[in-house]
């Protein structure tokens, strides 16, 4: 069972919620894939630390209230990849629960869906 972390994210480095987003999203996802809404601080090369560029999608100009076609976007990358089971949408400020965070706990759980 491989699972992926979708993030749409905005200048989530500079408020700091960046790094402990990844880090958390890290223990328990397979692969992360990430649209970034043209972020303007140092963001992307945070990303790389996490996931190739080929996970990335790159916003031109911020478009926040279109989240459903970045969300799109990044379903259609996942399917073209073909490698993810289970996709979790995380938002750039929250980490899941500690109960979860280990790659065995998220997947005892999915295995009961």
């Amino acid at each position: 069972m491989k699972i992926a972390a979708f993030l749409q994210l905005y200048n989530e480095s500079s408020n700091g919620h960046l790094l402990r987003c990844l880090e958390n999203c890290h223990r328990w996802a397979d692969l992360i894939y990430i649209y970034d809404d043209a972020s303007t601080d140092d963001s992307h090369e945070i990303y790389l630390r996490f996931t190739p560029a080929s996970r990335i999608i790159r916003g031109q100009t911020r478009e926040f209230t279109r989240e459903i076609f970045h969300k799109q976007a990044l379903l259609e990358l996942v399917q073209l990849e073909g490698l993810a089971d289970w996709i979790v949408w995380q938002d750039g400020d929250a980490v899941l629960d500690a109960n979860l965070t280990d790659r065995d706990g998220l997947r005892r759980k999915l295995e009961l869906v």
